[in-house]
């Protein structure tokens, strides 16, 4: 019940924003984390970045990025990101999270499982490397990390920002690892315009819901409270819990009652 956190903000020229800090609010008071480590490369000096710092019992790791593979320079951020997060999971095992997820439940019913990820879209065969649990040096997520590398080192970077999520899917059919239904974590698509404008998601099974920021860079906590989560905002804020749902597996997908 380790949560890592990983933010290159120095490495992509961006700033800590008040949803990375919502995020770990949210994390710390609705996921049953035991220990929080945010990993960074670069502190920021704004608003939101000092009230995250403030959140009491959070590990702050200051860190370097990954930057070549052999002698291949990491063009992307996003692809150094990932590298890194594949890394700290082999060595660590937890889970390991992008910082736009509002967590919703407790993730103790997701822990028991050499690895577990979930589905982005079951149709297209893709997962989402977003969010991954896993225990120290399991298989699935040491071949990730290892097909990920030699992707990197002899195939166009641009590829992986897509190529990531069948490639998970691929190995997901080989190795030991619990594919999550898509309402577990991405219960909101990207492409769900209703509900940036205050539709509010079915959400009555999700542990967490992924806010797709690569799709919606300008994402603000006052464009999310216009948002359909806008209650459970307020219920995170107020420090409510909620009770953890019941678990069922059907044709190999964990769902929750």
């Amino acid at each position: 019940m380790t949560f890592h956190f990983v933010s290159f903000h120095g490495l992509k020229n961006t700033r800590w924003s008040h949803i990375y800090t919502l995020c770990l609010k949210s994390c710390k008071k609705r996921a049953g984390a035991d220990k929080i480590i945010v990993h960074y490369d670069q502190a920021d000096d704004n608003l939101a970045w000092y009230e995250a710092r403030d959140i009491s019992d959070i590990e702050w790791c200051q860190v370097s990025p990954p930057t070549l593979i052999g002698d291949k320079i990491i063009e992307l951020p996003e692809v150094s990101i990932d590298l890194y997060r594949l890394r700290i999971l082999e060595e660590e095992g937890g889970f390991v999270s992008n910082l736009d997820f509002l967590f919703l439940r407790n993730f103790e019913k997701l822990r028991h499982a050499e690895a577990v990820i979930g589905i982005q879209c079951k149709q297209k065969k893709k997962l989402c490397n977003n969010l991954i649990g896993a225990v120290p040096g399991a298989e699935f997520i040491k071949e990730f990390k290892h097909q990920y590398e030699e992707c990197i080192r002899t195939g166009p970077m641009n590829r992986l920002l897509k190529y990531s999520s069948s490639l998970a899917w691929d190995l997901s059919m080989m190795y030991n690892v619990v594919i999550l239904d898509r309402k577990v974590l991405y219960p909101v698509a990207w492409s769900n315009k209703n509900f940036w404008s205050g539709s509010v998601p079915n959400i009555k099974h999700s542990f967490a819901v992924h806010l797709w920021e690569s799709y919606y860079p300008d994402l603000t906590l006052e464009t999310l409270k216009k948002s359909g989560l806008y209650s459970e905002v307020v219920r995170i804020t107020n420090d409510a819990t909620d009770q953890v749902p019941s678990v069922t597996r059907r044709s190999g997908i964990l769902t929750f009652e």
